[in-house]
């Protein structure tokens, strides 16, 4: 599958989550990001394939650039983790 192909299986994904997720919110009165855990299956699904997606398309729309500064930060991350945990 070439990357535009899988931009638009991404983004129709993406916004049939986004539908599901806005109907659960609207009706139980509830923020996206607050979703109860006794939500529906349906809603948890939802959200976290907007969170997938979300992801995936930034990797498909990231240059060699951006994935070496995120590369970066993610190995300076990692050092701090390091050292904190030798104390």
């Amino acid at each position: 599958m070439d990357s535009l192909t899988q931009l638009e299986s991404l983004a129709k994904e993406f916004a049939a989550a986004v539908k599901v997720l806005a109907n659960y919110c609207r009706n139980a009165d509830v923020h996206p990001c607050l979703v109860p855990a006794e939500a529906p299956r349906e809603a948890h699904s939802a959200r976290q394939t907007i969170l997938a997606n979300v992801s995936k398309v930034k990797n498909l729309l990231d240059g060699p650039v951006d994935f070496l500064q995120r590369l970066a930060i993610q190995v300076c991350l990692s050092s701090l983790l390091t050292q904190v945990s030798v104390y």
